[in-house]
This record gives structure tokens, sequence and C-alpha cells, in this order.
């Protein structure tokens, strides 16, 4: 990634796609018309200087990774508003992190519900600890299984893993059962006549959730407008559409992503439901036009409410289900082409 504008996060060329895609007359397909405004986000903290990419939230602390600093994270108070302290010094020393990732930790073992990361590079599970002193430190629990290591989007619960390869494997993503040690690798789907191999990887990115006790795992596509139904097993229950041309028409033989797409950017999964966050982007001349929806769904694929927003948001997000509440990362250019990324909250209620 590289901070050229508040896009980074989702441009991606894809070349010589050569079929025009729509849905099918027996697809499910979600209206989203009838979204309910999601309006006045509270603004939590402001950022012009470093670029957050991710959010967790626990208690009264916000866990906010950012790329390309000294460190990886920061912890704050949400009741203060004041930074309480960094963690995950950066480099390649002993004690220190090459760059990491939250972990989607269902796993009872493993402190369930507790703020873990990935540190893809190293192949290890960390656990925050949070000491008295408000001191952070990031525990080492376990060393990643082998088949986990060199990849992204981890979702960890008792007996299984979900996660995405980073180099291209020919398949979608993988489903790991820690118990035998068996992998199901993931096909890439719909299939795409004359996909060039060069452009799949890109054009089948995931966004993964896995809900064990539910027996499902959903992937929502980021650059396709169309989320997939799984069974553990690896079955494709069925795919859900949430627009009739859910991947942009080609043209002259190839399709550019960085100036019209529609897709599920960002995931998070609670035991009753998940929620999905929609980008839509397209260009008006010059003018970049975003929309943005969030689609609470229950583990069958089933709407159960979506919302409408403004403006663009990086994936992360953090849904606290107890409370209603939503924590985003919002881009804002002001009047000045300052960007800016504010830490924002919704009350979903």
């Amino acid at each position: 990634m590289q901070k050229i504008t508040g896009c980074f996060l989702i441009v991606c060329i894809v070349e010589s796609l050569l079929l025009s895609c729509t849905t099918q007359s027996n697809d499910p397909y979600i209206d989203l018309s009838q979204s309910e405004p999601l309006d006045h986000p509270v603004l939590l903290f402001r950022f012009n200087n470093k670029v957050p990419i991710d959010i967790a939230v626990k208690d009264s602390l916000a866990i906010l990774l950012f790329y390309k600093e000294d460190t990886c994270g920061a912890i704050y108070n949400l009741n203060t508003k004041k930074k309480i302290s960094s963690f995950g010094i950066v480099g390649n020393g002993p004690g220190e992190i090459t760059g990491i990732n939250f972990l989607v930790n269902k796993n009872e073992a493993l402190q369930k519900d507790s703020i873990c990361f990935y540190d893809m590079n190293q192949g290890r599970l960390l656990a925050a600890s949070i000491q008295p002193n408000n001191h952070f430190e990031l525990q080492n629990i376990r060393n990643s299984p082998n088949a986990l290591y060199s990849s992204y989007n981890q979702n960890i619960a008792n007996n299984l893993m979900v996660a995405r390869r980073v180099r291209d494997d020919g398949y979608m993503f993988f489903i790991y059962n820690m118990e035998n040690q068996d992998i199901k690798n993931i096909e890439y789907y719909p299939k795409i006549s004359n996909l060039d191999i060069r452009a799949r990887k890109s054009t089948y990115a995931p966004r993964l959730a896995l809900n064990e006790a539910k027996g499902k795992i959903i992937a929502g596509m980021y650059y396709l407008d169309l989320i997939h139904i799984y069974k553990i097993n690896g079955e494709r229950e069925k795919t859900i559409y949430f627009s009739k041309q859910w991947m942009p028409p080609v043209e002259k033989n190839k399709i550019d992503f960085r100036s019209r797409y529609t897709g599920s950017t960002g995931i998070f999964p609670t035991d009753k439901y998940c929620y999905v966050l929609r980008r839509q982007l397209s260009t008006v001349k010059t003018a970049k036009i975003v929309n943005t929806h969030l689609i609470q769904l229950d583990w069958n694929g089933n709407l159960i409410k979506s919302y409408a927003l403004k403006g663009d948001f990086v994936p992360g997000l953090f849904i606290h289900e107890e409370q209603n509440i939503m924590y985003a990362i919002q881009i804002n250019i002001e009047s000045d082409n300052a960007e800016y990324y504010d830490v924002v909250k919704y009350d979903l209620k």
C-alpha cells in the first residue's frame, strides 16, 4: 500500500476480462434501494499525518493499526479521547514486528473475543495484554500452523481456520481443520471465461467471515457485487447479488477497477450476524463518487437491515453489537484538498 489518495486501499487494475456479467434469473438478489440513511457520525479521532487502516474496541479502549509507522498500532481512551500508548515496534529484531493484522478470534483456548493479531511474516498468533498502568503488550500465544503461514484475512474458531494465501495458488481461500490438519481449498467462483491468469487473484479477492457454531463461512467479494455463503465443509450453499450488474462492463478487453466497481470492502462477524461494508465507486468526468452501505445479514444470507452511509471508508470496521454501535474510519478530503482519516462511531439503533 502507498498513501497517495484516500482510495489507496482499493486501487487495483484488472486486465483481460472478456465477459460482461449479470445475475441469472434464479440467483438470489437483495435490493438495497430502501436502505435506512445512517447520518451524523460522532467524530472520535482525526488523523492527517498518519493512516489508520483498522480498528478494534475493548471496553473503553480503541486499538488502531496504522500503515507505515514506526509502531504498528496505538491505544486510545474513548472517554478522554487521549492516546495511551503505542505498540508493536516495526523491525526484524527480537521482539519486533514486520506487520500485523487483526485476527478474528472465536477460539475458547485462545482467549475467545480477546484482541488478537496475526504476524504474517513471522507466522505468530499474538494476543493483547493491557497492564494496570495501561502499558500495552503483545504476547505470543502460539506459532502459526504451517497452513496459515503467509496468509491474511484470518478467522480462527475452536476447530477451524479460514484465510487467504498471499500468493496465487489457484484458489479463492482455504479452510484448515486444526484437529486433523486437513485443508480444503475453495475454487474461484463465479467462473469468468477467458480471464487472464494474472488477473484472477485480485478479481476474486474475498473478505472472509467464519461462524463455526452456525456451520457457515461468508465470503464478500472485494471487487464484485456479491457474496457467497459456504458450509464449513467447503460446499457453496448460495451466492447473493446486490445489483443486477455485479461486475463492471468490459471495455477494450480490460476492466479498470479504479474508475468503477462495487464490492464488499469490509466484513465483521458476530455470533448472530455478519456485517458487510459495501463500497460503490463510479466516476463522472474526473470526479469520483462513492456510495457506501452497511449490510446486516444472518448466517444464512438473509437481509436483516441495511444502512446507507455518506462518504468513503477504509475497510476496517468494528461492530459493538450489544451497544448497537459501529466504529469505522472515514476518509474526508476538505476544501483545501487536505486528506483526513476520521475515526467515527454510528448509532445503529
